[in-house]
């Protein structure tokens, strides 16, 4: 199995096993027995940081059980049905463990522990540290919601992911959390002097950046939420509107000049207008890298049979040709549910906003340093268009963009393998400020 044998790579472990145990809503979660040298005693941060660059996201183990040896088979093989459950067993992330005071903090330790399937999260527990992703803060919000009546948004989720934060907002204790604050949401723990502004794609998520940005070694990495994004707010239709509020943003974050900002997708084309602004305000932009964003208008088909493809395309894209399989649908118990349905609209809404957004926008000049980074593996539909090499940014700035290119799919560039590759890529090129033009470097 790929997980055990990332595992067996560890110096301090001697032998694992890895199973699927079910959590929430019918849900599973990867759970790793382990064998350990004598007096190591990791925590499941630090396993899992060891675990990143060698496995996808989604086969990372959320729970880490030590055992003094596996169980065996009369035949000498793991005996996968003897393992022993890991309540009251696992590991912990490696932060000091703070037990609960109130009767919310109590809940919430309960309930990261049922969505996440691990054992006696603190209050100071990160729950996207423990391994919860995107998905299951949706799980936790509807748990909340049932329990409380109410829930944070999910960008507050996001922003201050913790039982003690999230008890905060829901008794309305301590410091209440702005809005422009909760939009903006640290990705890595670096502490690193320089600071990278990082925008997403039409999903607006940041997190599906974070495995990137865990792997930025030189910066400390924030993600710009757009409004919009399952916060209850109206979504934004325009790139300059979404970038003047991100411009606002960034300059109460960082107070110092030379910004770093990267975006991907669509994300690209609000940061180059962000970029734009901050120029147009006199202040420095010392790189700006744009993930696979093509301008507006650039890819164009390349005859009438092109054309008809694209237009065939964009129509059946709105219609499904079959149901969803089974493996694909919401857990029934959250597609019955309301708040479930209102988030699902609410996502739906900004990616339309999105789209709409990303049609009327036309590029003004800008005159600083770029880099572009294009994925190797084409979209599908590309043999019908003339994409331009430099997806058509060339003519928008005044400097020569330095065009690099990377392994893998549009979709798949922060899954493994492929964000290793881009972060590698991006370690070098961000902190040399984007000032080399020219040439066209894998």
């Amino acid at each position: 199995m790929e997980v055990e044998a990332a595992l067996a790579e560890h110096p301090e472990v001697l032998d694992a096993a890895v199973v699927a145990r079910p959590v929430t809503h019918g849900s599973q979660r990867l759970v790793a027995y382990i064998v350990l040298k004598q007096d190591y005693r990791p925590g499941v941060t630090e396993l899992r940081d060891f675990l990143r660059p060698r496995l996808p996201r989604f086969a990372l183990p959320g729970v880490f059980v030590p055992l003094a040896e596996l169980p065996q088979t009369p035949n000498g093989k793991t005996d996968r049905q003897a393992l022993p459950d890991p309540q009251g067993r696992s590991l912990r992330p490696g932060t000091a463990y703070l037990e609960p005071h109130t009767e919310t903090q109590r809940v919430l330790c309960n309930l990261f522990e049922k969505t996440l399937g691990v054992d006696r999260p603190g209050v100071h527990d990160n729950f996207f540290d423990l391994g919860g992703d995107s998905l299951s803060a949706v799980d936790l919000l509807l748990e909340l919601e049932r329990h409380f009546g109410t829930a944070p948004t999910l960008t507050q989720m996001f922003a201050r992911p913790t039982p003690f934060a999230i008890a905060e907002q829901l008794t309305g204790d301590g410091r209440a959390v702005e809005a422009d604050a909760a939009a903006t949401i640290r990705l890595n723990q670096n502490d690193a002097a320089d600071t990278l502004f990082v925008f997403a794609g039409k999903g607006g998520s940041v997190m599906c950046m974070r495995p990137l940005a865990e792997r930025l070694h030189t910066f400390r990495v924030i993600g710009m939420q757009y409004p919009g994004v399952a916060d209850g707010s109206t979504p934004m239709d325009s790139v300059r509107a979404l970038a003047q509020r991100m411009t606002r943003r960034i300059l109460k974050t960082q107070a110092d000049d030379g910004y770093h900002l990267m975006g991907y997708s669509f994300g690209g084309l609000v940061a180059f207008e962000t970029a734009r602004l901050l120029r147009e305000q006199q202040h420095k932009v010392a790189s700006l890298t744009l993930l696979d964003t093509v301008v507006p208008g650039a890819r164009r088909p390349k005859s009438r049979l092109g054309k008809a493809a694209v237009h065939l395309r964009r129509a059946l894209a709105r219609y499904p040709a079959s149901p969803a399989p089974p493996e694909e649908k919401l857990h029934d118990s959250q597609a019955k549910d309301p708040a479930t349905a209102r988030f699902l609209a609410e996502l739906e809404a900004h990616a339309h906003a999105c789209e709409r957004a990303a049609r009327q926008y036309r590029p003004e000049p800008y005159d600083g340093p770029i880099t572009l980074i294009r994925c190797d593996d084409l979209p599908p539909g590309a043999a019908f268009y003339n994409t331009p090499h430099d997806y058509g940014w060339s003519k928008h700035c005044s400097r020569p963009i330095q065009n690099r290119s990377t392994p893998g799919h549009h979709l798949h560039l922060f899954e493994h393998p492929y964000v290793e590759q881009l972060a590698n890529l991006l370690n070098q090129l961000i902190t040399q400020g984007s000032s080399q033009g020219g040439a066209d470097v894998r």
